[in-house]
């Protein structure tokens, strides 16, 4: 019992501090993927694949193929918390491109019962409005269906059989955010975005009532050669939370190896990786630091089409 208390407590603690800002608020690990952590999350202005379903929606009109990915972290290397992500992209021609994806984030008792789950069933699409021999401009919205969990409560403890009786079933909450994005192109080289987060407002449970975290988020990538592209962008978030600034930078070494290296604020924290691609498979690693817990280790792995 004593074990499990100190990894519920633990776990309250990394889900107090592993977000961004201090006031931690459920659902706020939108979709870490490897690529977006080791860019220090700066995601909004550059992604253009399936992963932008979670980042900046506008970002899947420029998908050129169908591309999946799944990846899996534990955060701050605790074996009791687990996030794992799952999505797919797929171009719809004329009609832009479409995605969706799975996402929880899960802590355990040393048991490995289930303390508490937050998961998330995502879908999105993005196209393209305007386009000219040197820009774009494209939009995009997210539908994101969340339902938190939080298991049962310990019971009454039985010397005899060393188990635990009338556990209660604490209950779950469900909710839906929907964001919208907008990115544009500029001669390929300079890109654009801003992304309003939760727009509806969504709150989790009937009586003490969760409030989900809205946010406006503004980016810009600019690419000066085909192989190197810089990133930042700033969230302002709702309410009393901080404002909060990511920036990060790609390199392609060679065609089939790309380092990354990311930072962001509210906590100060650093991050990098690479990519290794051979043929239509894709290795990312990412290693991200962080002031108050251990440092993360996220892994993942793609296939395009």
């Amino acid at each position: 019992m004593t074990d499990s208390l100190l990894k519920a407590a633990l776990a309250l603690l990394a889900g107090t501090v592993v977000a961004t800002s201090p006031a931690h608020a459920v659902f706020e690990l939108q979709g870490p993927t490897p690529r977006a952590m080791a860019i220090g999350g700066a995601a909004s202005a550059l992604l253009d694949d399936a992963s932008a379903l979670y980042y900046n929606p506008a970002g899947l009109a420029s998908l050129s193929s169908t591309n999946a990915a799944f990846s899996h972290n534990r955060i701050g290397n605790f074996d009791f918390l687990s996030h794992s992500l799952a999505y797919a992209g797929f171009p719809m021609g004329k009609f832009g491109s479409a995605a969706a994806g799975v996402r929880t984030f899960m802590t355990k008792s040393s048991q490995g019962e289930r303390l508490s789950n937050e998961f998330t069933l995502s879908i999105a699409h993005g196209f393209t409005v305007m386009e000219d021999v040197h820009s774009s401009l494209a939009v995009g919205w997210a539908a994101h269906m969340h339902q938190l969990g939080f298991g049962t409560s310990a019971g009454t403890y039985v010397p005899a059989t060393d188990s635990y009786v009338d556990r209660i079933d604490l209950g779950s909450a469900s909710a839906v955010g929907f964001d919208v994005g907008v990115r544009a192109n500029l001669e390929g080289r300079t890109f654009l975005s801003a992304v309003l987060r939760n727009l509806n407002r969504p709150t989790l449970g009937d009586t003490d009532r969760i409030q989900l975290l809205e946010a406006l988020t503004l980016g810009a990538a600019y690419q000066p050669y085909p192989d190197v592209v810089t990133t930042g962008e700033v969230e302002l978030r709702s309410g009393e939370a901080p404002s909060l600034l990511r920036a990060g930078m790609e390199y392609r070494i060679v065609e089939m190896l790309t380092l990354r290296v990311g930072v962001g604020s509210e906590p100060a924290r650093f991050s990098g990786g690479a990519r290794i691609a051979f043929g239509n498979f894709v290795f990312d690693y990412t290693f991200g630091d962080h002031p108050i817990l251990p440092s993360s280790h996220y892994l993942g792995v793609g296939v395009e089409f």
